[in-house]
């Protein structure tokens, strides 16, 4: 059986005290009557406090904290029983109030009821019978077990049957953290919890979401415990590919904590600025890229147009060529009646216009002649 040490992890509850008392407890769904210290259980316990011993008064963890209104002495429960009134919650040495009670009859012989030597007030014996509550929860029975156990040695035990590694180990260490809740012990869920970080050797498994989330076992706090640890290993893209094997209810409630610690909610008046902004960046760079083009594309022309001689390609001079060629001239007459070979020039002696053109066409055969000649040296 291992056991861990918790006693650090918790608050410091000094040292044990039993006391004289006992009482049994038992749950609806456990056929026995579990036996227990009633201040053992009462000095963790909120629940077996409030109805046992609501009024008494804490006892301070150093014992030189606190002395007996009797006879001054430390209430120190390893040297001596403490007791307490039940009106005023005082606590006192059971032995001073023993003396105090013989003390305060008369002389004359009529017996008065005790009172209590703080506040006064009769003091009242509590029977001697043991007590019986009633704890309306459904709890498993080694897990209070384990309880008990914790309370006489400060330490959590669990089989070692039990493979730590297994998903097994958790619902056990879950189902203890169902009777602190039971029985309202802070002090034995923070010993479970740290057990849990100290010897589980797996995450929180399709058996502990069932227990806690599907049969309803686990309470606001437990289920808040594994969604934190269970979100601490999941990855980008859980919801879409592994949500459908889970339990609905656990899948909701995990989305809901994933929503809730988002680091910044955006509002709506944020997200239009955004998007605005996005959209109207996104359109100053398509009309850059335009402005861009267009300048590239009217650069290329101006470089075409003023292209130098040296420049000239084999692409522009077959287009020359073919220019020349496919416009043939309807007349045999030839500028100064010689034949010149390609492309030939119409005549057109009537009008100055006409004049003009054959001038003009003459100066544009003869610049491509030039480059022509140009381009055959360098071939």
């Amino acid at each position: 059986m291992t056991i861990t040490k918790t006693r650090g992890a918790m608050k410091k509850l000094g040292p044990i005290s039993l006391g004289s008392k006992v009482v049994r407890f038992q749950v609806h769904n456990v056929d026995r009557r579990f036996t227990v210290h009633e201040d053992l259980i009462c000095r963790t316990s909120a629940y077996f406090k409030n109805q046992l011993q609501k009024n008494r008064k804490p006892l301070h963890q150093d014992p030189s904290m606190e002395e007996c209104c009797v006879c001054q002495d430390e209430l120190d429960p390893i040297i001596a029983d403490i007791t307490y009134c039940i009106t005023c919650g005082q606590n006192v040495h059971n032995s001073c109030i023993e003396k105090w009670k013989r003390t305060s009859n008369q002389p004359s012989g009529d017996r008065q009821p005790a009172t209590c030597p703080m506040c006064r007030a009769h003091w009242k014996l509590e029977p001697l019978l043991l007590k019986n509550l009633i704890i309306d929860a459904v709890l498993d029975a080694e897990a209070i077990q384990i309880y008990l156990d914790w309370l006489y040695s400060s330490n959590v035990r669990i089989s070692d049957n039990i493979d730590r590694a297994s998903d097994d180990f958790n619902v056990k260490l879950l189902k203890c953290w169902a009777v602190a809740e039971a029985v309202e012990d802070v002090s034995f869920r923070d010993a479970i919890v740290t057990t849990f970080f100290v010897e589980s050797g797996s995450n929180l498994g399709k058996e502990s979401i069932k227990w806690a989330f599907t049969d309803g076992y686990g309470g606001e706090e437990i289920e808040d415990f594994i969604i934190q640890v269970f979100m601490s290993s999941m990855k980008p893209g859980w919801f879409r590919k592994e949500s459908a094997a889970w339990p609905d209810l656990f899948v909701r409630k995990l989305a809901d904590r994933a929503f809730a610690e988002m680091d910044e909610k955006r509002s709506y008046v944020k997200i239009r600025e955004e998007w605005m902004e996005y959209v109207e960046k996104k359109e100053e760079e398509e009309a850059q890229v335009e402005t861009t083009a267009g300048k590239k594309k009217r650069l290329a022309v101006d470089k075409k147009s003023t292209l130098s001689d040296d420049d000239f390609s084999w692409l522009e001079y077959e287009e020359v060529k073919s220019k020349k060629t496919a416009q043939p001239s309807k007349s045999r007459r030839h500028v100064g009646g010689a034949q010149s070979s390609g492309y030939q020039i119409p005549v057109e002696r009537r009008t100055e216009q006409g004049q003009a053109k054959v001038k003009q066409a003459g100066q544009f055969l003869s610049d491509q002649a030039l480059r022509v000649m140009r381009v055959r040296r360098l071939v």
